[in-house]
């Protein structure tokens, strides 16, 4: 089973080309030859929020790069407005729409959902029966999955432009419409095109997360 691990970060105003140079430029490549590591990205989503998404092979392999990750968020602490928001799981859903091959990994939308949620279980149920099904018949998905973090569900969805992906929002939104007992508020979606990243591997049409 494939691991995931996603950084919610928040950087201080007036930071954020900084912050895009330091992750594509340091941070990013620091990570080369680390064995294990699939593929990671990094999107900006406004002046002051960024994710950075990495996929690993298993738990164990992202769990040996601690301290690199910690080590990144020590010289990034002048743009830093406070610790990120570190969240990971194993894979419990995820499929790739198109292929993916290796080597770099910009331009692609990115949406990415942060949830409280009742119960793992109904939230799994609820996007393999409503969420996935979408994702298969909309033109333009690259890749979607999703982790559980204690009662924190992440999901995330990448497409090839930010036209493709809203046109998929209206199904999104009825499917939510159905999701009584599911969700512990609102959902909160995160949104921004890769500036910077690289797939290690192949991801081929097909493949099961």
């Amino acid at each position: 089973i494939m691991y995931a691990r996603i950084n919610l970060i928040k950087i201080k105003e007036g930071s954020k080309e900084k912050a895009m140079a330091m992750m594509s430029e340091e941070i990013i490549p620091s990570y080369e030859d680390t064995e294990g590591l699939l593929s990671m990205g990094a999107i900006m989503c406004d002046e002051t929020t960024g994710l950075n998404i990495s996929i690993w092979a298993d738990e164990a392999s992202s769990t040996a790069t601690e301290s690199n990750l910690q080590s990144n968020i020590e010289k990034g602490v002048e743009i830093l407005d406070g610790a990120p928001e570190i969240y990971r799981g194993d894979l419990a859903l995820g499929a790739v729409y198109e292929d993916r091959p290796a080597g770099e990994g910009e331009g692609a939308f990115a949406r990415v959902v942060f949830a409280k949620v009742e119960s793992a279980e109904a939230v799994t149920n609820f996007l393999k029966e409503k969420i996935f099904p979408i994702y298969k018949e909309s033109e333009g998905i690259h890749v979607a999955g999703f982790v559980m973090d204690g009662d924190t569900a992440i999901s995330w969805n990448f497409w090839e432009s930010e036209e493709a992906a809203n046109q998929a929002v209206p199904k999104f939104e009825e499917a939510l419409s159905s999701a009584e007992g599911v969700f512990v508020g609102d959902p909160a979606a995160y949104m921004g095109n890769f500036y910077a990243g690289k797939n290690w591997i192949d991801f081929p049409k097909g493949m099961q997360g």
